[in-house]
């Protein structure tokens, strides 16, 4: 996931935990004073550590299933890896048995052919002098053969003794990786019961909060109450304003008739003016005190109005919070159940996993047993050998020595030498076995190392998807709810928008027929006037001076509290921005310091970082120290492989040399018996003989008197020189010391060599602990400018959402002053068609056209509703014989391009029409194509 992509997730989460029910049930309590704003930022930060801890939980169940699912397939393989392991060793085992099969049967052909030599060597014991000369000959070149051979014993077995140090360091390096998979268990049995304990505290927070939750819908059906009850008492107030209403059109009425009976009155008596005149003064007074009563009345109901709908509005908000709080509950609960059933699921994972391990164990204490069965296996192999070998240095001895039963001694030594080269070639075999048992542990540890690269990989990649997947299906359901949310408020807006409008317009009728009314009256007290006036002129100038000032007044009045609604009104939503203007002010200041923090929290953690990167590149220079110590080690190792392949290569070219010699012998003998046999004067050379071998005696006890002589240092016949004091060897003292001297130095070395060791150990450990702290500081340092970004972004949001809200102000604003005009023009034109109606003219000018205009527009129309039915009365008859048919037409014309548009016949190339697919297409499969692999 880039990071882009995750400022947009954190962005989302933000504004998911801000249109949260606990956040606007706090943002209620903070505005109404019940909770001071610290605490409500507290309880907001509080919340949203438990959202974060709830998400980082499902995170790390989905992680730990990915791990379990991709551990269980590496176990797989291995095991599959182990199977192909046994069955290479028992081929490799059957072709040993072949191979011991077929020395087997070399050593019979060479068991065969010793027994035709003995035959042969009975036919030759005429020439038994000449059969001891190339005797010696042969023990002079086996000598020669051995001191030549001896050198590369001691080498080959130095090697043999190496890899025995290789063997037991890779079993000490084998105890260390076990002892690491121990600590991986005991860090896994933490990590299951970390993970516990976090389950159970978010269970008992869950509850905490659902037992929070439980009592909200009491405490809001006791506000609907409330509600309702002011409601009901505003309700009867009305009823009560009507009443009074009413009561006063019943006096008004009562007036109106006294006024008439004065009226009839009048021309009565001429005397009765002055009672006339104080009952008129009394009527006008009762008339301004019923008029400002009724003005009151038409105030308090406006408002008793305006108060209902705003108790409407409140009372579907708290439905909407209710009903929130109920889905956000459901939610809850869900979560819950889901993150048990994926408890219940790991469980039985790790389950599987532990049943798994034991037959694991059991397998690797066979392979232990196996490899230690093979070094105590060669470690006889090896006694044995030196056995052999000591047998035949004594064997040689002695055969010099012994020269009269040379013959049954030369069968041995060859029993022995083959016998030799038996265990050698099993001793070759073996280091091979050795060499490709070392090569396929190290071919079993890269591969190792490849699939936890490759699960490291994998682990990441799904880490990423599940958290775009999860983030998504937040946004998903977020935007549907404020989807849902807006059409609820819309739908809810535009019913209280229709009841305000349909009580303007009861209002503006009553309005109407009140001033008309009021102008009736007018007209009456016109004439009541000039009637009294014809009495006396001074009371009708006064009455008529008083009219008109009251009327002036009332409309003075109606306009003064039509500017006082409005002004209210506008008073009121410019509180309402003000407010919001400061609570984004707040907001921001918050985010600044916020932002000033991290910005110095980032410098430090820059600061560290770089201290961490310094050791780490020391670090990483020791390392590659140890590097090329390690290269140097190998190279060394490669030396040695290739001096045991040379060594190898040697013993099998002396063994072919043997070879040759052999089948030289075999030549030499047939020849002398050809020889034997064409020989025919065999006395003379059987004188011969024994003349030669009386030599050969002579000569023998000569040699044996000159190598008494040399072996005799007391003898005059051996030549020696005094050495004097150059030859004597120090004291016993002396070398006491000096031993003591190279004991003190050796042990010096030791300590040297230890304290070098436990530095080492020190300076690798620290350097784990660094890498460990970049690693987690570089991390801090990715939240954090996370957390910057995510910052940075909310304030542009909040600044754009505060302009777009200050625009849409003015729109409405403006909106509001159209549509007052508009409605002040259509009240003018209403008016006006009323008048016109009144006096028997037509509404408007153009009345009569659009009557007329409709009433051609409804003739056209029955007209063609006319000829429809004929023409389908038509149809039905022309059809009437025809056979119908429910398949589509076949296309055979076209209209080509032209300026006529007439339609043309195709002929032969008609478009071709496929038939619809039958009920057997069900069972065919859509063509899956693979993609091309470049």
């Amino acid at each position: 996931m880039s990071g882009a992509e995750e400022d947009a997730a954190e962005e989302e989460e933000v504004e998911v935990l801000e249109n949260s029910v606990a956040f606007h049930v706090l943002d209620e309590l903070g505005g109404e004073g019940e909770i001071p704003a610290q605490q409500v930022e507290i309880l907001k930060d509080r919340y949203q550590r438990q959202h974060d801890a709830v998400l980082s939980i499902y995170e790390n169940e989905k992680k730990f299933l990915d791990t379990a699912k991709d551990l269980n397939t590496k176990l797989m393989t291995e095991k599959i890896k182990l199977e192909k392991a046994l069955a290479e060793a028992e081929t490799q085992q059957e072709e040993v048995n072949l191979k011991r099969g077929r020395i087997k049967d070399l050593d019979k052909q060479l068991e065969n052919t010793l027994d035709e030599e003995a035959t042969l060597d009975l036919r030759a014991q005429e020439l038994e002098g000449s059969l001891r000369e190339l005797v010696e000959q042969i023990s002079n070149q086996k000598a020669a053969e051995q001191a030549a051979f001896r050198p590369l014993v001691e080498n080959m077995e130095s090697q043999l003794h190496q890899q025995r140090e290789q063997l037991a360091q890779l079993a000490l390096s084998k105890q260390e990786k076990e002892q690491a998979k121990a600590a991986d268990l005991e860090k896994c049995a933490v990590l299951r019961d970390d993970l516990e304990t976090t389950h159970v505290i978010n269970l008992e927070q869950h509850e905490r909060e659902l037992n929070k939750v439980k009592n909200e819908p009491g405490r809001v059906r006791k506000q609907v109450e409330k509600f309702d009850t002011v409601w009901k008492s505003m309700k009867k107030a009305d009823e009560q304003v009507l009443e009074d209403q009413a009561l006063l059109d019943r006096k008004m009425e009562e007036l109106v008739e006294k006024r008439r009976a004065v009226e009839d009155q009048r021309s009565k008596a001429t005397l009765r003016v002055q009672l006339m005149k104080d009952s008129v003064v009394s009527i006008g007074q009762d008339f301004d005190e019923i008029s400002r009563k009724l003005e009151r009345a038409r105030n308090t109901s406006a408002d008793l109005l305006a108060k209902k709908v705003g108790l409407d509005m409140e009372t579907r908000i708290v439905s909407e919070d209710i009903r929130h709080s109920m889905d956000d509950r459901k939610k809850k609960e869900q979560a819950l159940d889901r993150a048990q059933r994926d408890l219940r699921r790991k469980e039985g994972i790790i389950k599987s996993l532990r049943q798994q391990i034991p037959p694991l164990q059991a397998q690797k204490k066979e392979l232990d047993k196996d490899a230690a069965d093979k070094r105590d296996e060669n470690s006889k192999q090896q006694l044995l050998l030196d056995e052999i070998q000591n047998e035949v240095d004594v064997f040689i001895g002695a055969y010099l020595k012994q020269e009269g039963v040379e013959k049954e001694k030369r069968d041995e030594v060859l029993v022995l030498q083959e016998a030799l080269q038996d265990l050698r070639q099993e001793l070759s075999n073996l280091r091979r076995q050795n060499a490709d048992w070392s090569k396929h542990l190290r071919f079993v540890e890269q591969a190792h190392a490849k699939l936890e690269k490759d699960y490291q990989a994998a682990s990441r990649l799904s880490k990423e998807v599940w958290g775009q997947v999860h983030m998504k299906q937040m946004f998903e359901f977020e935007a549907r709810r404020k989807l849902t949310e807006v059409a609820e408020r819309q739908k809810e807006f535009c019913a209280a928008y229709e009841v305000v409008k349909n009580e303007r317009n009861k209002y503006v009728a009553l309005i109407q027929a009140a001033s008309q009314k009021l102008s009736e009256m007018r007209e009456r007290f016109k004439v009541l006037g000039n009637e009294i006036e014809i009495l006396k002129l001074e009371s009708a100038g006064k009455d008529k001076t008083i009219t008109e000032t009251k009327g002036g007044i009332q409309k003075q009045r109606a306009v003064r509290d039509a500017f006082r609604l409005e002004l209210t009104r506008v008073i009121h939503k410019i509180n309402n921005g003000n407010q919001n203007v400061e609570l984004y002010v707040l907001e921001i200041d918050k985010l600044n310091a916020l932002i000033n923090s991290l910005e110095r929290d980032i410098t430090l953690l820059k600061q560290k970082y770089e201290e961490a990167v310094q050791q780490r590149n020391e670090t990483g220079i020791q390392l590659i120290d140890r590097n090329d110590e390690l290269c140097i080690l190998w190279e060394k190792s490669n030396v040695h492989e290739l001096l045991l392949k040379k060594g190898e290569m040697g013993v099998q070219q002396k063994l072919e040399d043997l070879r040759s010699c052999r089948l030289d012998l075999g030549a030499l003998n047939r020849r002398m018996v050809s020889m034997n046999r064409g020989i025919t004067d065999t006395a003379q050379y059987t004188e011969r003989v024994l003349i030669l071998k009386d030599q050969l005696r002579a000569v023998k006890r000569q040699s044996d008197t000159l190598s008494a002589e040399l072996e005799n240092p007391s003898s005059k016949v051996r030549k020696w020189r005094f050495l004097g004091d150059a030859g004597a060897d120090p004291d016993h003292d002396t070398l006491l010391a000096k031993r003591q001297w190279l004991e003190e130095r050796l042990n010096a070395k030791e300590e040297q060599l230890l304290e070098k060791e436990l530095i080492v150990e020190e300076v690798t450990a620290l350097s784990e602990k660094l890498r460990v702290q970049a690693i987690e500081g570089r991390q801090s340092t990715l939240k954090m400018s996370q957390r910057v970004n995510q910052f940075q972004a909310k304030m542009k949001e909040v600044t754009r959402q505060m302009m777009a809200t200050v625009s849409e102000l003015s729109m409405y604003q403006a909106t509001s002053m159209k549509l007052g005009e508009e409605a002040a023009l259509l009240r003018d034109a209403s008016a006006e068609a009323r008048e016109r109606l009144r006096n028997g003219i037509a509404p408007t000018d153009t009345a009569e056209e659009e009557f007329e205009r409709l009433r051609e527009t409804e003739g056209q129309r029955r007209i063609d509703q006319e000829r429809a039915k004929a023409r389908l009365q038509e149809e039905a008859i022309l059809h009437s014989n025809v056979t119908r048919t429910t398949a589509e037409p076949r296309v055979n014309a076209y209209i080509p391009e032209g300026a006529y548009g007439l339609p043309k016949a195709y002929g032969k190339h008609t478009p071709f029409m496929p038939q619809p697919a039958g009920a057997t297409m069900r069972h065919i499969r859509n063509p899956n194509p693979k993609p091309v692999e470049i």
